[in-house]
């Protein structure tokens, strides 16, 4: 909020307070009460829209995982699989049915979502 837009809101309380005055109140400790809120109130949205800020510049950018389509590495997969337990069948570089089929259940072993797609955070949680 600008300037005169807080000193025009400030006027209008200052004005309000005097018009209320009441014969248990002091007219200058209400306008003083209400101004001391009126700052207050336009201070802690000041402070809060820069900690939303302060927050927003702390948030890392996801990385896409990308799938892999190199045949050394989906040879290295089928090997892990295999050592693993699972049966990718043989170890050629090939992303074929076998290979799909033992991806999906590594990834249901582990809790993940079963698509049979072969990722690099994949092949890190098989080595």
């Amino acid at each position: 909020m600008n300037v005169k837009k807080l000193i025009n809101k400030v006027g209008l309380v200052l004005i309000a307070a005097m018009l209320m005055q009441s014969a248990y109140a002091d007219p200058s400790s209400m306008i003083s009460r209400q101004v001391s809120r009126t700052v207050s109130q336009e201070v802690n949205r000041n402070l809060s829209e820069r900690v939303m800020e302060e927050e927003l510049q702390k948030v890392e950018p996801v990385k896409e995982d990308k799938v892999i389509s190199a045949k050394v590495k989906i040879k290295q997969a089928q090997k892990l699989l295999k050592k693993l337990g699972f049966k990718p069948g043989v170890a050629d570089g090939v992303m074929g049915r076998n290979t799909r089929k033992a991806i999906t259940a590594f990834q249901k072993s582990r809790e993940l979502k079963g698509d049979g797609r072969l990722t690099e955070s994949l092949l890190e949680k098989l080595g």
